[in-house]
């Protein structure tokens, strides 16, 4: 299949089954797309796993310089002081890379940091779902990394993920909803609420444009509060966006987590049809070679039967050492007794030669039982003599002509 499923796999999935999705044809574009519990998930190819920023960090790192095979080392210290978890059980993928303007030979480095056991639920998950994971990224890592404007996005996941630029984002829990019957706080003052909370952890060079990334459309009345509160000018746009960028993302499942070659995915996916046919056209062919060699057999002993009976009828009581040769030499001795010419008398070759040139030969000579001789023009073709059980050799005009042994 040339469809892949991208889904939005929130912070208490799958605990709350439900989340956003949206199927994509093998061009990236759009062919359905929904809110649903994985029951009603439409069938897919491939499918890709848009891991909420409540569970992924997507962390700005600077490296000293250093050799690429001693930078493993210093990643993780540079993790370490920013994590309130054991590094060791976390899984880290590098985004991108680009040189430190500040340090000369040192990088800069974009991770998205991922716990071990996270990961793993959400991709064993998808093995009971029978839907194994061909892709899982960081919801974060698929909003543009512009210097321009920032970028949020409220999935509907009880989250909000700020990208500031293109070093690193922030993720922040929206506020809970609990309406009452005297007040009910709109969804804009929650989402102004997170809003407020992320650009105060991220003060610097803040931009005069926030686009918002949501699921369900903001209101007018939103729209109007979140710029005050943010001072800063607000736009919106969709998901549709998203899925699209999903698959630029850097891929998580690497190391212990990358995925099995499967059916349906990756090259094989691509090369399973032609792999199948190529196998079964091989099989085919043994079939039938099989079955040729075996028909050969069976004619061969049929022929080897017949010549068997013909030269114990013909030379009763003679063992059959070379029964073509024996044969032969038996036919000739019968043409001499019945007066005939044999195979290698002068006149039988001089007579074959004749037919065969259609002209008589300027030269001949006889050595028994081979008759050389010299011609008027080459010889067309020597299969008329082959016909006749008799070998000839060609050197220009001269031709030598005998017995076949």
């Amino acid at each position: 299949m040339n469809t892949r499923l991208a889904l939005i796999i929130p912070e208490r999935w799958p605990d709350q089954p439900d989340c956003e999705w949206a199927l994509l044809d093998r061009d990236g574009r759009i062919v359905e797309h929904g809110r649903s519990a994985p029951s009603h998930w439409p069938n897919a190819g491939e499918h890709v796993a848009l891991i909420d920023g409540a569970d992924c960090l997507l962390a700005a790192l600077r490296v000293p310089p250093s050799k690429r095979r001693d930078r493993l080392p210093l990643i993780r210290y540079a993790l370490e002081a920013r994590l309130a978890r054991d590094i060791d059980h976390e899984h880290v993928t590098i985004t991108s890379e680009r040189a430190d303007e500040e340090q000369p030979g040192g990088r800069r480095l974009l991770a998205v940091v991922i716990a071990h056991a996270r990961l793993r639920q959400i991709c064993a998950q998808f093995e009971a779902l029978r839907r194994p994971l061909g892709r899982a990224v960081a919801l974060v890592d698929c909003l543009p990394a512009t210097t321009t404007c920032w970028q949020a996005i409220d999935a509907g996941t009880g989250s909000l993920s700020l990208r500031a630029g293109p070093d690193g984002a922030i993720t922040v829990d929206m506020p809970p909803h609990t309406p009452s019957t005297t007040a009910a706080p709109a969804r804009g003052d929650t989402l102004a609420c997170a809003l407020t909370l992320a650009t105060t952890a991220e003060p610097a060079q803040q931009p005069a444009e926030l686009v918002f990334t949501t699921a369900t459309p903001l209101t007018d009345a939103e729209m109007t509060l979140l710029s005050r509160q943010c001072a800063m000018e607000i736009s919106q746009c969709s998901l549709d966006g998203l899925w699209g960028r999903s698959l630029l993302a850097a891929n998580l499942l690497h190391g212990p987590f990358a995925p099995a070659a499967s059916a349906g995915t990756g090259i094989w996916g691509a090369l399973r049809l032609p792999a199948a046919l190529a196998g079964a056209a091989t099989l085919i062919a043994g079939i039938a070679l099989a079955v040729g060699i075996a028909v050969d057999r069976n004619t061969v002993a049929e022929l080897e039967g017949r010549e068997r009976a013909i030269f114990a009828d013909a030379l009763p009581a003679t063992p059959a050492i070379a029964p073509q040769l024996q044969l032969r030499r038996a036919l000739d001795e019968a043409r001499r007794d019945h007066g005939l010419l044999s195979a290698g008398d002068l006149l039988a070759l001089l007579q074959a030669l004749i037919e065969a040139n259609s002209s008589l030969p300027l030269q001949m000579a006889y050595r028994t039982p081979r008759l050389e001789a010299e011609l008027a023009s080459p010889l067309p073709a020597t299969a008329p003599l082959a016909h006749r059980g008799l070998s000839a050799r060609l050197e220009g005009h001269r031709i030598h002509l005998q017995p076949q042994p």
